[in-house]
């Protein structure tokens, strides 16, 4: 992944990232054709033949157990998935869920934390360039930035470290994955079709949040590093920013939430659906979360601070290129190669005293 001329070398995914990527998508959209396929024959309901959807996941799982050599919590896994098939067979999907869900959803969540980090930092540092675009404006709405905000001073923290697992991180990406979770009752709640004895809706719940945790979980790592504009008191962590805008979209979803519970009650199902679908939600991003800070976060941090210098050369801009879209002059050490794009305005005006 190229961002132009000036920023070769970026890209923090791996070759093998690549091939898991595009092998994931190959298993999604087989899923997805077998899954409708079983519906249309009727063999199966939507939701019964929702576990097909996790196939993919799945497959990561196996992968990151086997490419990572993880023997002994692979043969542990094993153990407990037999011992719950003996014991409680109507129980082996969601083991199996939590056990190879949770570590493919990891394995996706770091390589989309690979594939989106410097882009968005890009995006974020020229947001203000000119005329926003449908992505400038949703970076903006994402991170909450607010108007007219100079975002060329961004920062991250360059000495990681940590001994202890970082329960803010995971508790915010539950908070966030609750935001989700609102929009499925929302869904459920106004279906009336649907109920708590719905056959497969356990299932089918756990499938979909299994996707849902996928997008959620990668943010995180704006938090990891730090990433901020300015220093101090007036900094603007971005992380915080993409908690705020959360928040701020919570607020009118749970009025509208509310107001369908209200209109369309079903009684105690009602609740005991949302305290289900709060239980799994919580479980698959505590799990995905812990096995990505064990086994993920700290290559990925560390392939970040390597390419940090190319991303930004100098901590504040020095100096302008008057070659129109060429790169600076590279005869003075120190001199940052960036487009006269993101330099700070020409128009210098002196004022009266």
């Amino acid at each position: 992944m190229k961002f132009g001329p000036s920023d070769d070398g970026l890209s923090l995914l791996r070759p093998l990232d690549i091939k898991v990527s595009l092998a994931f998508m190959v298993l999604l959209l087989a899923s997805a054709i077998v899954y409708i396929y079983l519906v249309i024959d009727g063999s199966f309901t939507l939701y019964t033949a929702s576990p097909v959807l996790t196939v993919p996941f799945l497959a990561a799982g196996i992968y990151s157990y086997v490419i990572n050599r993880r023997i002994i919590p692979g043969v542990i896994s094993i153990a407990v998935l037999a011992l719950t098939y003996f014991l409680i067979p109507e129980g082996i999907f969601f083991v199996l869920y939590l056990l190879l869900g949770s570590e493919g959803v990891a394995v996706m969540a770091e390589i989309l934390q690979r594939r989106m980090f410097y882009p968005i930092m890009r995006k974020m540092e020229l947001i203000d360039s000119g005329k926003r675009n449908l992505t400038d404006r949703a970076v903006a709405f994402l991170f909450c930035i607010p108007p007219g905000m100079d975002m060329r001073d961004i920062r991250i923290d360059r000495d990681y470290s940590r001994s202890r697992i970082p329960v803010k991180s995971i508790v915010s990406s539950m908070a966030v994955s609750m935001l989700l979770c609102l929009f499925l009752w929302m869904y459920v709640f106004m279906d009336t079709s649907v109920s708590v004895e719905t056959e497969g809706l356990p299932i089918v719940t756990f499938t979909i949040i299994m996707y849902m945790t996928m997008l959620v979980v990668p943010w995180t790592i704006y938090d990891r590093v730090n990433a901020r504009v300015g220093e101090g008191h007036r900094e603007f962590r971005l992380y915080d920013g993409f908690l705020m805008s959360a928040k701020k979209t919570a607020v009118p979803t749970i009025i509208a939430l509310i107001i369908i519970i209200s209109a369309e009650w079903a009684g105690v199902e009602n609740v005991f659906f949302a305290l289900m679908t709060t239980a799994m939600m919580l479980l698959m991003v505590g799990a995905s979360s812990l096995l990505h800070f064990s086994v993920s976060e700290l290559p990925l941090v560390n392939d970040i601070y390597d390419r940090w210098a190319k991303f930004h050369p100098t901590g504040v801009y020095s100096g302008y290129s008057p070659y129109a879209k060429s790169s600076m002059k590279d005869d003075v050490p120190g001199t940052p190669r960036r487009n006269p794009s993101e330099s700070f305005s020409t128009d210098v005006r002196i004022r009266n005293r």
